[in-house]
């Protein structure tokens, strides 16, 4: 295992300032970093060597913050959701859609979210839990609604 010195060095906005007492189960290197914004964060050795940790988190919360007052890049991060691809963990095969457990009985959970607002029920079979996917959808999805009507 190579041991680093990385007192004094400087990753992105981060200079690192301490060892730090972590460690995890491997037995990795954590260090006590300041960042340019003035705050410290804990950051494993690896982690600022390969570059994948810079800032104490600033950076994306600002650019977040900053992209929140974009009406456009609102509406399509969440209209870029409405789509029928379903993630690769899905195990209904249906976006929208999960098997899950109720009651002791196996249930399929319909969960639809739209501007950081979410509308579930539990249906009994995939055939109802389409229809109420679709009856949700057409409710809340405003932009659903609207390219539904375009291809009709």
């Amino acid at each position: 295992m190579v041991e680093y010195d990385l007192i004094g060095k400087q990753f992105g906005h981060l200079t690192v300032i301490a060892k730090s007492k972590k460690h995890d189960e491997h037995h990795s290197r954590y260090w006590v970093c300041k960042c340019d914004c003035g705050k410290t964060t804990i950051v494993k050795t690896t982690f600022l060597i390969r570059g994948d940790v810079t800032s104490c988190g600033h950076v994306s919360r600002d650019f977040l913050i900053e992209k929140s007052k974009d009406r456009e890049f609102v509406k399509h991060r969440t209209d870029a959701g409405l789509n029928d691809k379903k993630p690769s963990n899905n195990t209904s095969g249906y976006r929208n859609i999960s098997r899950t457990m109720k009651n002791g009985r196996m249930m399929y959970r319909v969960s639809v979210g739209y501007n950081h607002k979410y509308h579930q029920g539990f249906r009994k079979t995939l055939a109802e839990a389409l229809d109420l996917r679709e009856e949700l959808r057409e409710k809340y999805w405003e932009s659903y609604r609207k390219n539904k009507h375009k291809t009709d």
